[in-house]
């Protein structure tokens, strides 16, 4: 009877991938919405928790939205990166963790002169926008 349940147990194992077997349980979708006239340059971009499902764009145009996202990679953990986008008035910043317990935490940083918003990213897998405008 031991025999046919290792047996079985060692064909499903064989049967579900990894990415299956250990699905993201959360996840962080980012959106930057660009409401100004500059163009805004990915000049760094790090995950210190999870994996990248969808890369950052390598740059946000004036009046216009990058997106990205990041998901856990192993069973009780979360997801926790940041980025920063480069223009021609300094460095904008973007910050987000999900962990598997405790609240969201997210935060922004911009150049003298404009603001960095946040809405959203409530839940396990978070959706997240930071607004950036000219004050």
């Amino acid at each position: 009877m031991k025999l046919i349940f290792f047996l079985l147990l060692l064909t499903f194992f064989a049967a579900v991938t990894n990415s299956e077997l250990f699905a993201a349980d959360r996840s962080a979708s980012v959106t930057v919405i660009n409401k100004s006239k500059i163009k805004l340059w990915l000049s760094s971009y790090e995950l210190k928790k999870g994996a990248w499902e969808t890369y950052p764009p390598v740059s946000i145009h004036p009046w216009s939205k990058g997106q990205w996202k990041s998901k856990s990679d192993s069973i009780l953990t979360g997801t926790e990166g940041g980025t920063t986008y480069e223009s021609v008035h300094g460095n904008f910043g973007f910050y987000w963790y999900v962990p598997y317990y405790g609240a969201n935490l997210y935060n922004s940083s911009c150049p003298e002169k404009y603001e960095c918003s946040c809405s959203g990213g409530d839940g396990s897998n978070a959706e997240v926008t930071f607004t950036v405008r000219k004050i």
